[in-house]
């Protein structure tokens, strides 16, 4: 049995995922602490998780130092949202977790895999390819200026608490969810059951609009 889920709006406090953080002399300072225990549905669990750890320096590179610096939380966007939907809806009918369009073994030989293919696309110069995620959310109709997505894949109870923990464990993960200058998110988990257990597949889309 296929069970689709996606994020719905989540309003957190005053501010929440306005502006950017990338300029101006002066850190961003973080708002009160943000309690996710109140949050009762699974859509607004994940943004608020995704938010208490963008409110706090991490340990990115896990060695024992938060030198990662706390960034501005992140607003709900319809349009990511259906963009991660259609990844993490793709992930499970091909079974492979990445952030192509499909498992690559049989793969467009045009397929951009690394920075010496002309094709290759980083828009920020950051080492981040962004070919295959601007163009589903290209699809979904949103415009960015900067874009971060994570995926992954979990067995039966992954909560959404465990799937952010999971992300921040890993140094590239967690650089990609702390990114500062993004302002606006969309997640999703598609999950089927085999009968034994749950195979899940998350997509977290992070991005600020080309024209905001």
């Amino acid at each position: 049995m296929r069970i689709p889920y996606t994020l719905l709006p989540l309003l957190l406090l005053g501010g929440c995922g306005s502006g950017d953080d990338s300029g101006g002399d002066s850190p961003y300072a973080p708002p009160v602490s943000i309690d996710c225990s109140t949050q009762s549905s699974f859509n607004n669990r994940l943004i608020c998780y995704v938010n208490q750890a963008r409110n706090s320096a991490q340990d990115c590179d896990n060695d024992g130092i938060r030198e990662t610096p706390a960034v501005s939380l992140v607003a709900y966007n319809l349009l990511l949202q259906n963009a991660a939907r259609s990844h993490s809806d793709n992930m499970l009918d091909k079974t492979f977790v990445g952030h192509f369009t499909d498992d690559l073994t049989t793969a467009d030989p045009d397929t951009p895999e690394d920075s010496s293919d002309p094709n290759y696309l980083d828009s920020n110069g950051d080492g981040f390819n962004d070919y295959f995620t601007t163009g589903r959310v290209s699809a979904a109709g949103y415009s960015a200026s900067k874009l971060r997505e994570l995926v992954t894949y979990s067995l039966s109870a992954g909560s959404e608490q465990q799937v952010v923990t999971l992300w921040l464990s890993s140094p590239n993960d967690c650089t990609l969810l702390m990114s500062s200058g993004v302002s606006e998110v969309g997640g999703a988990l598609a999950a089927q059951s085999d009968g034994l257990q749950t195979h899940n597949y998350w997509t977290l889309i992070l991005a600020a609009p080309a024209n905001p």
